[in-house]
């Protein structure tokens, strides 16, 4: 039987070395599939997604929310100069 010993230090030597070959492909071909991969909108519309509860418990708190951010999208979108926001109590 022999003696087979790994310090402590050899086994974080070679975890890193492991670690850094096997992200090796991933870093070197990470730039040709980089336009697959972004979620940049294409066109003139862009489509907007909500993650609120519509069932259940919270449902009516959930359609508060998505009454909130259809508020905010068609604020921002069609008037932003009209509704700028201003602290309470500033003066202009």
């Amino acid at each position: 039987m022999s003696k087979f010993q790994i310090s402590r230090r050899g086994l974080l030597k070679s975890s890193a070395v492991m670690g850094a070959g096997l992200a090796a492909p991933t870093i070197f071909t990470s730039s040709a599939w980089a336009a697959a991969y972004t979620n940049e909108p294409m066109g003139s519309t862009v489509t907007l997604g909500f993650n609120v509860p519509q069932t259940g418990a919270y449902a009516d708190e959930g359609a508060d929310e998505l009454r909130a951010y259809q508020l905010a999208v068609a604020v921002r979108v069609y008037a932003p100069s009209e509704f700028e926001y201003s602290p309470q109590g500033a003066r202009a």
